[in-house]
């Protein structure tokens, strides 16, 4: 049996549904079938011709849903045609929801992803072990909701996942699949914004954001996916008073004597959201720069802003401060007699 991969569908999860269509123990009988070794359907880059030929397929069907990197970019890869780099993926041990695959019949590709923790679907946490053995999933079993063991998947008890979180792990899962932002937007989170950018600039953001919340926590726990996530969550959420709050936090980790520039006291943040070559293009983070300037306008007093930044903001960002020139043009007189009742105190 050769059934058609679905467009939003795993490609490892494909080779286990065809495998479970032609009644093998596991996904190894369709690649060894395919002349495709162990260490190369480990990588995200095997050679998807070896694969088609035995699926009476065009290999430029499976180039929709595959791994391999895009041109020009060898140590990329790619999701669904996003490119990302190898690090974002983790294709051999990737949780998913139960539910979503037996209402779907496939698993679908955003489970690839190292940051997708939680079902946004289902708001639930993954399935990442069997139910029966309680080893954890393997991609050589017999179905895509049956253990090697035997166990259904289904059977598997899984925690809630916080509201929150999955609110903007429906916005990754959104993008990484091709479908547009929900209309509800409970949590108040830079929907549109976060949606505008390339899957990779969103990913880096989510994670600066979630890894600069955990420092200003004093958590160590920076490499933890689910606490990202759930960091991250807070900062973007209420937008952009939750970003502006996070701000605050670092800021009252500096020394008392450190004055100057805005941008040079906040120099970690600053450089991963505006300074990186990976956020391409960089107008991606305008949004950021703007409640960035509005922090450093309006809420820090220990620093000035370089004029060239608020040039760059484009007027969107209003200053609890006036010029004497300004001030004189407001009230309607000579800019000489501003300049007299300001030093007059007046």
């Amino acid at each position: 049996r050769h059934p058609a991969p679905y467009p939003t569908e795993s490609l490892v999860g494909y080779v286990l549904r065809l495998a479970e269509e032609n009644g093998y123990d596991s996904p190894w009988s369709v690649y060894s079938l395919a002349g495709l070794k162990q260490n190369e359907i480990r990588t995200t880059g095997f050679k998807l011709e070896k694969l088609a030929a035995i699926i009476s397929r065009p290999a430029s069907v499976l180039n929709t849903i595959g791994y391999s990197a895009p041109l020009n970019q060898p140590r990329w890869a790619r999701l669904l045609g996003h490119s990302l780099v190898p690090t974002d993926l983790n294709i051999a041990n990737p949780g998913l929801c139960p539910r979503c695959v037996a209402n779907k019949g496939f698993i679908e590709a955003h489970w690839h992803l190292t940051l997708m923790v939680g079902c946004p679907v289902h708001e639930c946490m993954p399935a990442l072990c069997c139910p029966r053995c309680g080893k954890r999933l393997r991609l050589f079993r017999p179905g895509l909701l049956e253990c090697g063991c035997g166990g259904n998947l289904l059977e598997c008890k899984l925690p809630s996942l916080p509201k929150a979180d999955a609110a903007l792990l429906d916005i990754i899962r959104r993008k990484v699949l091709g479908i547009a932002a929900d209309e509800e937007n409970h949590i108040s989170l830079p929907r549109d914004q976060l949606m505008a950018m390339n899957l990779r600039s969103m990913l880096l953001v989510v994670r600066t954001l979630g890894r600069h919340r955990l420092i200003a926590d004093g958590s160590t726990c920076l490499e933890d996916e689910r606490q990202l996530i759930s960091a991250s969550t807070r900062v973007l959420a209420d937008w952009p008073k939750n970003f502006i709050a996070l701000l605050l936090d670092i800021g009252k980790k500096l020394q008392p004597s450190v004055n100057g520039g805005v941008r040079k006291q906040f120099e970690s943040i600053y450089c991963a959201l505006f300074k990186n070559r990976a956020i391409d293009p960089s107008e991606q983070t305008d949004f950021l720069r703007v409640a960035f300037l509005e922090f450093a306008e309006n809420h820090w007093d220990r620093g000035y802003v370089d004029p060239k930044l608020l040039k760059q903001a484009q007027g969107q960002v209003r200053s609890r401060f006036v010029t004497q020139s300004e001030f004189a043009a407001r009230v309607g007189i000579h800019n000489l007699t501003a300049s007299r009742l300001l030093k007059e105190q007046k």
